[in-house]
């Protein structure tokens, strides 16, 4: 990677999300809680709709894609996974930014706790990306051998109803506490 890539990687993923926070905070926070709702209520809705129900196999075509981006990235010079795992994890990280921010402007105790809990778990999400890019390995495309669900898998769908329900609820109470109280 050459020096400027990675002055400007820096710059996109650290620098310019603290200069939107420095520069309008209000703007940031009200941006990013629509950007979080919305992506709650998406997952939420992935949990509720089962995915065989929800697509057919074959309007996804996920091989031709996935062949279309690879030819894309070798037209232009990129590797088009290693841009996606970027594009995550500075997604993540604007996301912790948002979650830092509402931890220091909250007064309650018991709101600081959840996002100090909120963050933690953002960047879980990062290392986990992080492993997937180094192992080369992409958990959404791993296919289950039979239809059973395991306990491990429900846990998992627990923690995810739980997650998203908590975010929502904490945008929700610290929009109404930053705006309106």
């Amino acid at each position: 990677m050459s020096v400027k890539s990675l002055f400007m990687m820096i710059f996109m993923v650290i620098v310019f999300p603290i200069v939107i926070v420095f520069h309008n905070a209000d703007a940031f926070f009200i941006i990013m809680s629509l950007i979080l709702l919305f992506m709650s209520i998406g997952s939420l809705n992935t949990l509720m709709i089962p995915q065989a129900d929800a697509y057919n196999e074959e309007e996804l075509e996920s091989e031709e894609v996935e062949d279309a981006l690879a030819e894309i990235g070798e037209t232009i010079g990129i590797n088009t996974r290693k841009l996606g795992y970027g594009f995550i994890i500075a997604l993540d990280l604007m996301i912790i930014i948002y979650f830092l921010y509402s931890f220091l402007i909250l007064d309650v105790l018991l709101l600081k706790a959840i996002a100090i809990v909120l963050i933690s778990d953002w960047i879980y999400d990062i290392v986990g990306v992080i492993d997937n890019m180094l192992n080369n390995s992409d958990y959404s495309n791993k296919e289950q051998q039979d239809n059973t669900c395991t306990w491990k898998d429900r846990l998992y769908e627990l923690y995810l109803w739980g997650h998203n329900i908590t975010t929502i609820g904490f945008i929700i109470v610290t929009f109404f506490l930053k705006f309106i109280v």
